[in-house]
């Protein structure tokens, strides 16, 4: 990394790869009139069936890039949090291995984790059902943005730490409230407030 950067100016950790190229990065375009497919839609209202409404669907990790130290630390505060406020169900994406050990035993009644998904695209289809979606700078941020799904973002240290970052720049939409790796957990709750229906 160091040969390909000499005489930039920069250092590795400026550097975030990308398969875009630099005057693509400069000003992305969101995808419009995404569809998931029939049968991830299917396996989410399977999924669902018989579970109470509203659904609040939660991917607070996305391992593909940063390491899990790298994560909002609060996750657990604020999952227990709405699990008290909603009178509904809580989705936890929790893939084995993902979601730390000591939460297992941790978290509320109302809280279902969901191991057995398929891939993304079964995640996606779930969102389409949840009243909202709350999840770090992941594809599902992504998804969420781009239809204009309700979603809150808490971005990871990486993508705070960068103001010109493209995974920042396409995490915007019109039902979209982005937060910094920085944000104190009081300052999420006050915004709960006005995304769930108090019990």
């Amino acid at each position: 990394m160091s040969t390909v950067l000499a005489g930039t100016g920069l250092t590795p950790e400026e550097v975030c790869p990308t398969h875009l190229s630099y005057t693509m990065a400069l000003q992305p375009v969101l995808w419009h009139g995404l569809v998931v497919p029939e049968d991830n839609y299917q396996w989410a209202c399977r999924y669902v069936e018989g579970i109470p409404y509203p659904y609040l669907l939660v991917q607070p990790y996305s391992l593909a890039s940063v390491s899990m130290n790298d994560h909002w630390p609060y996750w657990l505060l604020l999952i227990h949090e709405m699990a008290t406020r909603t009178h509904g169900t809580v989705l936890l994406v929790a893939q084995p291995g993902v979601i730390p050990k000591n939460w297992n035993d941790d978290l509320p009644a109302n809280v279902w984790r969901i191991e057995n998904a398929r891939s993304q695209a079964d995640v996606f289809a779930l969102s389409h059902l949840s009243a909202h979606v709350f999840t770090t700078s992941n594809s599902l941020a992504h998804y969420a943005c781009i239809q204009e799904l309700p979603v809150t973002i808490i971005c990871n240290r990486n993508t705070t730490k960068r103001p010109n970052f493209l995974m920042r720049k396409v995490l915007v939409g019109s039902k979209t409230k982005r937060f910094s790796f920085h944000v104190q957990p009081s300052t999420v709750n006050s915004h709960l407030r006005h995304v769930i229906p108090e019990r």
